[in-house]
Parts: C-alpha cells; structure tokens; sequence
C-alpha cells in the first residue's frame, strides 16, 4: 500500500490544472538557473541551498513543464522575505501537510517553489530520485512510461494524477535512498 505524501491532502486546494507530460525540454534546466538567482537575490542570506528536482531535472525524462525548486532556508522566514517571494511572481501557497513545508507556485504553474529548513529529511529524498534517474536512464524510461499513462488514465486531472502514480514513486524514493546509502 502506498503511503501518504505530505502533498496528498491539499483538502480543496488541489492546483487548477491539466497534466500534460510532455518531452524533455533544455529550457527547463535555463529556467532554474533564472529562477534561483532570482531567488538568492529575493531571499540573501535566508537560502543554505537551491536545487532543481523532479523530472524537469533530469535531462532526457518526459515531465509535466514545471519547474520544480527546493529551498534549504537557513531561517524562518520573515514577512519582508514573504514579500519578496511575492513581488518576484510567488503567489499561489498550497496547503501541505507538513508545517516545515512552505509551498508556492508562479505564474500559471511554469515553477513550484518549495521552501523547508535546511536538512529537512524531504530534501534528501527529493535529491536522492533525481541523482538516481540522471545515473540510471532505464529507470528514468520507465518513470517516463508510467507517468504517460497515468497522466492518460487521469484525463489530465491533478488529483488523479498524483495520487495514481503514488505506490510507483514511493518505490523510486526507497530504490533511489538506498543507492544512495549504499555510496552510489
């Protein structure tokens, strides 16, 4: 049985969206870099670490086009660093199980933003799957695989979506932290 994410039971805040998963695409990799330096300016000295993760951080692996960033604060956040995230187009929060947990999108979700302090136990996971993919492109093949027809069996429903692929990603997340337990 599949557990439960801290991500699924957002209640009625599930994002507004059609899931396409589309082919890999290098912009994706451009735009993290504007992002996060638009984010070290944004945030200073609150920010230990910016990274790139999910399928958008693969090259190669299909993905749904957003990018996705996971901040290690070195702080709590303050409301003036809440307003910087707001003037730099941060604006959706979703609810997430998880108090650590502060999670944000942009735009019409081109970039979800995930701020958690820093050695949160979700970072290594999170960095774990993506490493693993980038070393294992069969892995990454069959990722892509299963997201495809989930995202056909879902009709392009977030909910349906997420939660179908939930038992297949559970199980990349102990292959990939066991990889890297074991030193790669």
């Amino acid at each position: 049985m599949a557990r439960q994410s801290p991500f699924d039971n957002p209640g009625d805040q599930w994002p507004r969206l059609e899931v396409r998963v589309l082919p890999y695409d290098p912009g994706w990799a451009e735009r993290f870099h504007l992002e996060a330096d638009q984010l070290r300016r944004s945030l200073g000295d609150a920010i230990h670490a910016v990274e790139h993760f999910g399928s958008t951080s693969v090259p190669g692996l299909s993905a749904k086009p957003i990018v996705d960033i996971v901040v290690e604060l070195t702080r709590r956040l303050e409301p003036f660093d809440r307003d910087a995230l707001r003037d730099a187009g941060y604006i959706y929060e979703r609810n997430v199980d998880d108090p650590d947990i502060t999670f944000l999108a942009k735009g019409a979700h081109e970039v979800h933003l995930q701020l958690l302090p820093r050695a949160h136990p979700s970072v290594l996971t999170k960095l774990a799957v993506r490493d693993y993919l980038r070393a294992h492109p069969d892995e990454a093949r069959l990722y892509a695989d299963t997201k495809e027809a989930i995202a056909a069996a879902a009709s392009g429903v977030a909910k349906d979506y997420a939660l179908g692929k939930r038992a297949f990603v559970d199980a990349l997340e102990a292959r990939a932290l066991d990889w890297v337990r074991r030193g790669y």
